[in-house]
This record gives C-alpha cells, structure tokens and sequence, in this order.
C-alpha cells in the first residue's frame, strides 16, 4: 500500500509539476506526510484532514509560497511547526489541530506538534483561521500576533501553553471567535480585550489565570456587544461578576462554574434573566462530563455556577436541545 501510493505521488508530481490544488482521502494505513505532500511547490489548496498520515511538517513548506489553504487536521503529526511557512505569504486558511481526546484528563491525542507558536507567522497577514487546538504546543501567546487583523477564527485550546493573555491582541479586529481554553494561563483578563468588538465566542475555561495574583473579570468587556459565548469556569477568578456585564443582550451561554472561581452572589440582572426560562422537559448532568461536541452548534445552554468541570469539552457539546436543563447539588444550568 505504501509503496504504490509513492508511486502515484511521483507520477502525479512528474504529469502534474504545476497542481495548484490536491485533496487526500482517507488512507487505510499510515503514511508519510513527506510522501503524501510531494515537491508541489506551485501548490495552493492542500485538503487532507483525517487521512492517517503520520511525520513530521516538512522544512519544504517554506518554498510552497503559493498556499493559501492548508488543512492537516486529525493526523498524527509530530515534530514543530516550522516558522519557514510564514513564506505562505497568501494563506488565509491553516488547521492542524488532532483529535479531541476521548479522556480529556489522561489520553494523549493524534497530533503531537511541539514547541512553541512561531513569531513568524506574524508574517501571515492574510489568516482568516487557524486551527491549533489538541496538541502539545508549549510557550507564551507571541505578542506579536496582534498584526493578525484578518484572522477571525483562533483555536489554540488544548495544549500546553503558559504565560499571560497578551494586551496587544486587542487590535485583532476581526476577530470572532477565540478559544484559548485548556492550557496553563496565567494573569490578568486584559481590560483592552474590549475593543473586540466583532468577537461572538471567548472561551479561557481551565486556565490558571488568577492562581498567581488576583484575576477579575473587566467591566470593560461589557463593550463586547456581539459576544454569545463565554467559558471562564475554574480559572481562579475572584468576584465580583460586573453589574456592566447586564448590557451583553446577545450572550446565550456563560460559563462561571468551578470551585477554583470565587465570584460572589449572582448579581440581580443576571437572576432576572434566568427567570425569563420556560421549564424544560428533559434534565441532565453534565457535571464532570466527557461528552463529545460539534464545532457547528448554534444553540446554548448557560452555566450559572457550581463545582463541576466541563474539562476539554466545549460549549458546543450542548447542540439543538432547545428543552435541556443541567443541575445537580453543584451547579445549575438553564434556557435564558
């Protein structure tokens, strides 16, 4: 199997030394990425999501200038990402993120991308999405990355980063969704985040934000206007939740639960709106969940407080159930 599919790569490279676009389909056995990619250097639009391929990025990603959708997702890559991919100067679409783990506290993933987020690819102006969520990419968030005004999708959930929420990507103006959830964040929630005006989904959930020195959640984020969807469960925050906050009519879920947080009392307004909830006809626990999720979900449930831990899963694992309530002696979930 092996052998012929390097001999149709080297036949398709030598007939087709000019393909602009390539798309792998699932491959029964592992393969190398190396051979799968080939020497396409005029390549731009590379779709092999979920193929079973296994290696390292190439170092030839630097010549692939041409790029403009590069999507790996769900194989086994190992090694680093290389800064030299920054030369994709037009790529507006990269996701190499694995598996979601089927134990969020004890399996490993399919993708293993180490190291640390290139300050190169700064140089991408052009991201619209990137996808690097479920590895074990370590280091701080590059400052630097504020350049990235085009980018509207960040996902870089799920690995092993630390350091703090960098101020400078509040001039990430077209920024829609940012999940940084599941990593090892420290400090402060960045007051200037507020100027994200265009963000609907920030999910911070499981970080250790205010482990260190005394972590609030901003009264300025009240100018987030667009924003939906909110997870900062267990992030060690203290209280109190800010009475600016009742101005965000379009939030459909916020996620404050944990024992790590200490938010106070549940402020009025935001008691008043629960209240608004009709009664639900089905009941179920969440607490401590594994449930699996789809990143297309458009429907949300709000997590008001509590002890339990939602782990690697994310708010979208509460899909088109317009009937559920989630409580137990530790937390309560319910419709606004």
């Amino acid at each position: 199997m092996r052998a012929c599919l390097t001999h149709h790569v080297k036949e398709f490279e030598s007939h087709n030394a000019n393909a602009m676009l390539l798309i792998v389909g699932f491959l029964c056995r592992p393969h190398k990425l190396d051979v799968c990619l080939g020497s396409l250097p005029k390549l731009q639009y590379l779709q092999a999501g979920v193929c079973c391929l296994i290696g390292t990025l190439p170092s030839s990603l630097s010549t692939y200038t041409r790029l403009q959708h590069f999507d790996l997702q769900g194989n086994s890559l190992q090694g680093e990402l290389p800064p030299g991919l920054s030369a994709a100067t037009n790529l507006t679409y990269l996701d190499l993120s694995g598996e979601i783990p089927q134990d969020p506290y004890g399996a490993t993933t399919s993708s293993n991308l180490r190291g640390g987020l290139p300050p190169e690819w700064a140089h991408l102006k052009k991201l619209q999405v990137l996808d690097l969520s479920f590895n074990s990419i370590t280091g701080e968030l590059p400052p630097g990355w504020s350049v990235l005004t085009d980018l509207q999708f960040l996902d870089l959930s799920g690995n092993l980063l630390k350091g703090r929420l960098p101020d400078s990507w509040s001039n990430m103006c077209n920024l829609e969704d940012l999940r940084l959830d599941n990593n090892n964040l420290w400090g402060l929630l960045p007051p200037d985040w507020s100027t994200l005006d265009k963000l609907d989904t920030l999910t911070l959930g499981n970080n250790w934000l205010g482990w260190e020195e005394k972590a609030c959640l901003p009264p300025s984020w009240s100018n987030l206007m667009r924003l939906t969807c909110l997870d900062v469960s267990n992030c060690y925050l203290q209280g109190p939740i800010p009475e600016e906050w009742s101005s965000l009519q379009q939030l459909e879920f916020i996620a404050l639960q944990g024992g790590e947080n200490s938010l106070g009392p549940t402020p009025q307004w935001l008691l008043q709106r629960q209240g608004k909830n009709q009664p639900p006809s089905e009941t179920v626990d969440l607490a401590s969940n594994d449930a699996p999720y789809s990143p297309d979900d458009t429907s949300w449930i709000w997590a008001i407080e509590g002890g339990g831990r939602m782990g690697a899963v994310r708010p979208h694992a509460l899909c088109n159930h317009n009937d559920l309530e989630c409580s137990d002696d530790e937390s309560v979930w319910c419709h606004l």
